[in-house]
């Protein structure tokens, strides 16, 4: 039994550190290599006015200094926008999404019997609110787009969203190039 408990920790390390699902998509011709500064696209607060938004304009002034800290962290030095090599912008949301999981006359309850019918089918239909979040990196100069990266993540309750911007800036960045370097190739 004492042998078994260090592959089950490695087991339970290995699937937290599988983190969000990021996708990321970048310009071949930009040069990375050359970029040493960003600056946000605008510092002017954002103003989330749809009238069915889940997300919190509070959660913005988090986000800024998250994406701060992973380009730094990267190398990158943070400069007035008219001096920097690349512009950075961000977008949230959410949306509620629906999973439908249809188990078939096998299911959990096999055979269903309601007072009118028998059911031998059985459908789990579950909804939940899918936040999201990306990040755009452009040109500063030409405002061309350079690089994507997105994200999406389950939310449950009604919890404090800010706690989950560390963890979603991070696993975005963590696809970006460091200082010098060029994107990985898919």
């Amino acid at each position: 039994m004492l042998r078994l408990a260090p592959l089950v920790l490695l087991l339970w390390l290995g699937a937290c550190a599988t983190g969000l699902p990021v996708r990321t998509e970048h310009v071949p011709s930009y040069r990375f290599e050359s970029a040493t500064s960003f600056a946000f696209v605008s510092e002017e607060p954002l103003l989330m006015k749809r009238a069915d938004a889940e997300v919190s304009p509070l959660i913005e002034p988090a986000l800024r200094a998250a994406i701060v800290r992973g380009f730094e962290a990267k190398g990158y030095l943070k400069a007035p926008r008219e001096n920097a090599d690349l512009a950075v912008a961000f977008t949230v949301g959410s949306r509620e999404k629906v999973d439908l999981t249809p188990w078939g006359p096998y299911g959990p309850t096999w055979r269903r019997y309601y007072w009118w019918y028998w059911d031998p089918f059985y459908d789990d239909v579950e909804t939940y609110t899918e936040g999201t979040l990306a990040i755009d990196v452009f040109d500063a100069k030409s405002l061309e787009p350079v690089w994507h990266g997105f994200t999406a993540m389950r939310l449950y309750g009604d919890g404090d969203l800010s706690r989950l911007v560390g963890p979603a800036v991070d696993a975005i960045l963590a696809k970006y190039p460091a200082r010098g370097q060029v994107p990985a190739s898919k």
